[in-house]
C-alpha cells in the first residue's frame, strides 16, 4: 500500500506543487536578504520533482496517443 501511495504520479506532482508554492513564498519574502535558507533547497528540489513528474506524464500521453493511432490504422 505504501508503494502505491509513494509511486502515485499525480500525488507526487501535487506535493511538489505545494512545496513550490510554500517555499516559493518564503524565497520571495527573503529575496532582499543575502542569506540562503532551507526554503531555497526545498524550492529547487520541488522544481526538479515537478519537472520529473511532468516528463513522465508527457511520455505516458505520447504512448497512449501512439497506441490510439496504431489501433485506428489497424481497423
Amino acid at each position: 500500500m505504501l508503494k502505491l501511495i509513494t509511486r502515485n504520479l499525480y500525488l507526487n506532482l501535487f506535493v511538489a506543487l505545494a512545496l513550490v508554492i510554500t517555499s516559493g513564498y518564503e524565497v520571495y519574502e527573503s529575496f532582499e536578504e543575502a542569506n540562503i535558507g532551507a526554503h531555497h533547497g526545498v524550492f529547487v528540489f520541488a522544481l526538479f520533482q515537478m519537472l520529473k513528474c511532468i516528463a513522465v506524464i508527457g511520455e505516458s500521453v505520447l504512448a497512449v496517443d501512439e497506441a490510439i493511432s496504431a489501433s485506428k490504422s489497424e481497423g
